[in-house]
């Protein structure tokens, strides 16, 4: 029994401590068919849908594919500042803004900044991405622009997991948009945007541990969208809410939000929407120990995938995930064969198509099974493949996972030596990100360790 323990520390699962007040609030939302954006005016909205690793959230991965509708979108959201740099403003200076009495006019370069930024994002180029965040800071821009900017910004810092800079950008761009001389006629747009970014803020505090304050930012964003709601960010929604409450421990919640999730992306026919509530569906049932009802699940989702998906580049993304998916419910199932032969489609997939993020995460999941046939040199090497992808794309918080992973195989060697020096590097990068779930992981070893 310890061992289990100790595999489902290692993918970093956390029961927090739920303000009932706030859950019982956000019930009376539910029955309200509230919603979360999914609003991409100039802003994209954070919505977790699939979780591509063993744990009841994302297991700490803060990459393009945690976010829905970030990355299909991407492109289109580049394609339309292009066309405002091409096309709109190239033989024009824009508007001009009148900031403390000096005429300014930074608009082209803003557009430029954030193209560049959403380029670089695209490529996987995460530290020029930054490095252009920080230059766009010092162009003037208008409260609209800075709006965008700095949530957009905001967004690229949760995809690294650098939880605290993500959290600073969205408050200013809150900050910001709160300000009382904003043009009348956009009063609706910025309360959309509001909604997005107060939805983004809240998933952060959700990553950074903080359920009350998550809680607390995603009712707002529930409250400003319900003039404008519609079905898919209602869905959207319940697949936001699924999450908090699983990670709470409220089971029977999370599958009422996604089968009330599944319900509405039916009815509208919102493929990759019906996919991953399925495949989270399935974890549910996982973590019920219900595994049969858990492979159906994700079964029946690939069988979908399979048959109606035609996008052919998010299909394979999606099938590496349900592979992927289905290999964790089998290993629970304690059939490991089968549970590596899904874990190596899935790889291959992953491969074949540069789904770094999704590779990454495999590689992960393949060492905890190692981890439970008790192959822990294996283990180690596939952690340590694991790490170098995370490392390589800059994913901090991915990284302190595996470090804290290889940590535990350390720990299960006997080698206290190695085993406290990776847990406490994993720590130190949770605590520079603000990764509360994974310092406290870390602080359960390392109280092990102390006594060792």
């Amino acid at each position: 029994m310890a061992k289990y323990v100790l595999i489902w520390i290692a993918t970093f699962i956390t029961i927090f401590n739920v303000d009932l007040m706030k859950i019982e609030k956000l019930k009376e939302l539910k029955k309200k068919r509230y919603f979360i954006p999914m609003t991409f005016l100039i802003v994209t909205s954070l919505v977790v849908v699939l979780a591509y690793s063993d744990n009841k959230s994302s297991n700490a991965i803060a990459t393009k594919s945690d976010i829905s509708m970030l990355e299909s979108r991407i492109e289109e959201l580049r394609s339309q500042i292009e066309s405002k740099v091409n096309n709109n403003f190239q033989n024009d200076k824009g508007v001009i803004w009148n900031i403390d009495g000096i005429q300014h006019s930074d608009d082209i370069e803003v557009l430029e900044s954030l193209n560049k930024i959403l380029y670089l994002y695209s490529e996987n180029r995460y530290i020029e991405a930054i490095q252009e965040i920080e230059k766009g800071q010092t162009l003037v821009m208008d409260p609209i622009t800075k709006i965008d900017f700095f949530n957009i910004s905001a967004n690229i810092y949760y995809c690294i997991g650098d939880f605290m800079n993500a959290k600073e950008f969205y408050i200013t761009a809150l900050n910001t948009s709160n300000r009382n001389n904003l043009p009348e006629n956009l009063k609706d747009t910025i309360k959309i945007t509001q909604a997005a970014i107060y939805g983004n803020l809240g998933i952060t505090f959700y990553k950074l541990g903080n359920t009350h304050q998550a809680i607390e930012n995603i009712s707002k964003s529930i409250e400003l969208n319900e003039e404008f709601a519609n079905k898919k960010d209602v869905a959207g929604s319940y697949n936001n809410l699924a999450h908090i409450y699983r990670d709470a421990g409220n089971l029977e919640y999370a599958l009422n939000a996604y089968n009330s999730a599944l319900e509405i992306f039916e009815e509208i026919g919102n493929k990759k929407g019906i996919i991953t509530t399925k495949t989270n569906i399935g974890m549910i049932y996982k973590d019920f120990n219900q595994i049969d009802q858990a492979i159906d699940f994700s079964s029946r989702a690939y069988k979908y995938l399979k048959e109606n998906y035609t996008e052919i580049d998010e299909a394979t993304r999606l099938e590496a995930s349900i592979l992927n998916h289905l290999s964790l419910m089998y290993r629970d199932n304690h059939d490991y064969d089968q549970a590596e032969n899904y874990s190596k489609a899935a790889l291959d997939i992953a491969s074949k198509y540069n789904f770094i993020d999704i590779k990454g995460n495999v590689l992960n999941n393949i060492g905890i099974l190692h981890m439970c046939k008790n192959e822990y040199d294996e283990a180690l090497t596939f952690f340590n493949e694991s790490l170098l992808i995370h490392q390589n794309n800059k994913n901090r918080q991915s990284e302190g996972n595996a470090m804290v992973n290889i940590g535990i195989v350390y720990y299960e060697q006997r080698k206290m030596d190695l085993a406290k020096d990776y847990i406490t590097k994993g720590y130190s990068i949770f605590d520079e990100i603000g990764y509360e779930i994974g310092k406290q992981t870390a602080l359960q070893y390392l109280e092990i360790l102390k006594d060792i």
